[in-house]
Order: structure tokens, then C-alpha cells, then sequence
């Protein structure tokens, strides 16, 4: 009897099936057996047998769905693995349009979509059980004061030129971004990638290893992570920023820092606000700051140039050395520098131990156990 999958046939689609495939990858494995002239065949078939079988696998519309709405006050997305977009509406109509794409013509794929008492509720619903490749969008033309409530595991979050009363966004790997817009932003998630950039009002951010990115804010800014890194610059208003391993880099700002880490590096520079800033193993540096500054570490470094001091400032360290370049007029300095052990320096004067020197109203206290402490003027 014939084998039905070398039989001759009219179609590529019969001949390259799912159930045919491993049994002709097998028939060619003993052609190069028998003869290693083969090889050349083998080159050519293995690709070309492969790339018919996925274009069958290729994933097709399976739902589609368009619709308006008006008196809606919130609006809350389960989009599980699609991709959410949400711009404004040039109209008071909230316009929706969501597409779900299978490999598998399944019912189970589909979005369930209410409204009722001012809220809009989308859930993406798709099989409990079975594999299949798949993907999804959701599009969302909003007017302007929503209260928006977004979830999704990998899908990625987008939101462009929207004035919002509040947005919640929650994510485990989808990325989020948000830009040109205002309102309240509280976003958290695992593993994404945040982005804010050119908006105004609260920003307060969540991550474990995912990197977060910050610029042109104006508000007041709130950002903790584990492992990822921070990047803020252009911000008018108060920075909070928390890191255990990840490092944070802080530009521009008009307004308080206060910021954390463990093992991570901080970095703040071209700042005109208040400073407080605790490490345990990372290093802080700042570059060109005019504010109060009081900085704590245990084994970190504090390095600083051009640091101008509005009143009287703090430097703590345990193992770490403290080199401060102070741009303030010596006169208007004070040092009270103590150490266990080591050099203190400070107003041309040196000494070990302890060392106070000046007259000038602003005080600077150094605290440190083993590391070294080094002041000086430009």
C-alpha cells in the first residue's frame, strides 16, 4: 500500500502536513545515511519542508470588534497578552476598536465588553486549555477626564496625548508608556520596561528587574525598583526614587531628592533643590548641585564638584571616603569633621581625628569611621 505521504498529490498543503512531516524528515535522514552525496538535498528540503508547515501556523483575524460610547467615566482593560492604545478622541465619544489574531479559528477567543453606571469594562477572554500562537491590539479614542484602570501579563501599554483624571496600569512584561499627557500615573510591573516622558501631574512607579525611564515631568515623581535602572532628567517637582541593586542616574531637576539604594550607584547632577540621599555598598556623585545636602553610606564613596550649599549640610560615611568639592565662599563655611581613625581635611587646615575650622553660618558636619574626608574650594 502506498504511503498517503509520498503519494502524488496536487496540493502542498496534503503533501507537507503536520502527520507527514517527521515521516519524510525521517526518509531523508536514511537517503544521507545511505549515500553522504545527499547532502546537498538535505540542505535545501530541511528549510523548505519547515517553512510550508508554519505558513500554515501563520495566525488569522479571529475577532474583530468596533464600537462607541458615550457618559463614561472609567474604563477598565483586562488585556491579558494584547497590546493597549489609547489616545485622545477629538469628540466627547469614546471610540473602541479590539482585533484578536489565532492560529486556531477558536470561539473562545473574544472580548467581553460592557458598559454600565459610567464604567467600561473590556476583558479579554481566550482557551483555558491548548496552545496556539496569538496576539491582540486594543484601541481606545478617549475624551478628556477618565479614570483609566489597565491590566495585562505581556501585552504592551501605550498612552499619547491624553489629559486623565487617573491611570492605573499593571503589567508583568508588556512595557508601558506614557507621553504628552497629564493626570495621576501609577503603573507597576515585573519584568517591563516604564517610559514617562513630556507630562504633568503625580507619577508613582513600581518594577522588579524592569528599567525605568523619566523626562520633561511636572509633578511630583515616585519610583521604586529591585534590580532595574532609573533614569530621571527635566523634572519640576519632588523626586523619590528606591533601588536595591539597580542604578539611578538623576539630571535636571527643580525640586527635592530624596533617594535610596543598596548595592546601586546614584548619581545626581545640574539640580537646584534639597538632597538626601542613603546607600549602603553603592557610591553617590554629584555634579553642579545648589541645595542642603545630607548624604549617608556605609562602604559607598561620596564624590562631589561644584556642590553649593544653601544652609547647613550633613556627610555620614562608615567605611567609605568623602571628597566634596564646595563652591560656597570659605568664610561663609563651618566644618565639624570627626573620624575614628582616619585623615580629615578641610579649609587648608589637615588633621586626624578631628577637626573643626571656620566662622560661617552655614555648618558642614563630616562622620565617618575608617574612611577619609577631603573639602576644598574651586
Amino acid at each position: 500500500m502506498k504511503n498517503p505521504c509520498f503519494a502524488n498529490t496536487n496540493t502542498h498543503k496534503q503533501f507537507f502536513s503536520h502527520e507527514c512531516y517527521s515521516e519524510i524528515m525521517e526518509h531523508t535522514i536514511k537517503l544521507f545515511r545511505i549515500n553522504n552525496k545527499y547532502i546537498f538535498l538535505l540542505i535545501i528540503i530541511f528549510p523548505l519542508i519547515g517553512t510550508i508547515v508554519n505558513s500554515q501556523n501563520t495566525p488569522q483575524l479571529v475577532y474583530h470588534k468596533d464600537s462607541t460610547f458615550t457618559g463614561i467615566k472609567k474604563i477598565k482593560v483586562d488585556a491579558k497578552f494584547c497590546k493597549v492604545e489609547i489616545n485622545n478622541s477629538s469628540d466627547n465619544t469614546i471610540h473602541l476598536s479590539g482585533d484578536l489574531n489565532s492560529d486556531k479559528n477558536d470561539p473562545a477567543y473574544t472580548m467581553l465588553i460592557s458598559a454600565t453606571n459610567g464604567i467600561l469594562t473590556l476583558n479579554v477572554q481566550y482557551p483555558s486549555s491548548g496552545w496556539s500562537s496569538h496576539s491582540g491590539s486594543v484601541l481606545l479614542n478617549i475624551p478628556n477626564g477618565l479614570e483609566l484602570d489597565i491590566e495585562a501579563f505581556s501585552g504592551q501599554i501605550y498612552i499619547q496625548g491624553t489629559q486623565l483624571l487617573k491611570a492605573t496600569i499593571k503589567t508583568k512584561s508588556g512595557n508601558i508608556e506614557v507621553k504628552e499627557s497629564s493626570g495621576d500615573i501609577i503603573t507597576e510591573t515585573i519584568t517591563a520596561k516604564i517610559n514617562i516622558s513630556k507630562h504633568n501631574g503625580l507619577v508613582k512607579t513600581k518594577s522588579k528587574t524592569g528599567s525605568q525611564y523619566f523626562s520633561t515631568i511636572t509633578g511630583k515623581v515616585s519610583a521604586l525598583t529591585s534590580e532595574g535602572e532609573l533614569v530621571l532628567a527635566d523634572i519640576t517637582g519632588p523626586v523619590r526614587t528606591e533601588a536595591t541593586s539597580g542604578n539611578t542616574d538623576i539630571d535636571r531637576i527643580q525640586g527635592e531628592i530624596i533617594s535610596k539604594a543598596a548595592a546601586g550607584s546614584i548619581k545626581i547632577a545640574d539640580s537646584n533643590g534639597n538632597i538626601t540621599v542613603t546607600t549602603f555598598s553603592g557610591f553617590i556623585k554629584l555634579f553642579n548641585i545648589t541645595g542642603i545636602v545630607n548624604l549617608q553610606s556605609t562602604t559607598g564613596e561620596q564624590v562631589g564638584t561644584r556642590v553649593e550649599l544653601t544652609a547647613s549640610s550633613t556627610f555620614n560615611t562608615t567605611e567609605g571616603k568623602i571628597k566634596m568639592q564646595i563652591d560656597n565662599p570659605i568664610e561663609s563655611l563651618t566644618f565639624n569633621l570627626e573620624s575614628t581613625n582616619s585623615f580629615l581635611q578641610a579649609a587648608q587646615k589637615s588633621k586626624k581625628k578631628k577637626l573643626k575650622v571656620g566662622k560661617g553660618s552655614i555648618v558642614i558636619t563630616g562622620i565617618s569611621t575608617t574612611g577619609g574626608q577631603v573639602y576644598s574650594q574651586k
